[in-house]
């Protein structure tokens, strides 16, 4: 059995109001796709903080560990914090330009 294209077919997708489809479409995608990137980033931060939490209070009771190794995870901390806002802000920037060209 072959598929073909009949006249009504193909009239209708040379409709202009189906022919945004697409676009609708990839519109849909780029919300999904921002939303689960935004729950994940959420998620990644809950779990950075009460790790953070967790090791200032560890390093705060281990008497043994030299001040140089407490400031050590301190710096560690802040690089990553640091690097994950560039992180972020880089890929906000990228979702803000999709959006704004699909919006044409």
């Amino acid at each position: 059995m072959t598929a073909s294209i009949s006249t009504m077919d193909f009239t209708k997708m040379m409709d202009p109001t189906t022919m945004m489809m697409p676009k609708k479409m990839i519109k849909q995608m780029l919300t999904f796709n921002k939303t689960a990137y935004e729950n994940t980033l959420k998620g990644i931060t809950m779990l950075q903080e009460q790790n953070e939490k967790m090791t200032k209070t560890m390093m705060d009771q281990a008497t043994w560990v030299p001040d140089e190794g407490k400031k050590a995870l301190d710096s560690m901390a802040k690089a990553y914090k640091n690097a994950f806002d560039n992180f972020k802000t880089t890929i906000d920037n990228y979702f803000k330009k999709a959006e704004e060209y699909l919006s044409e």
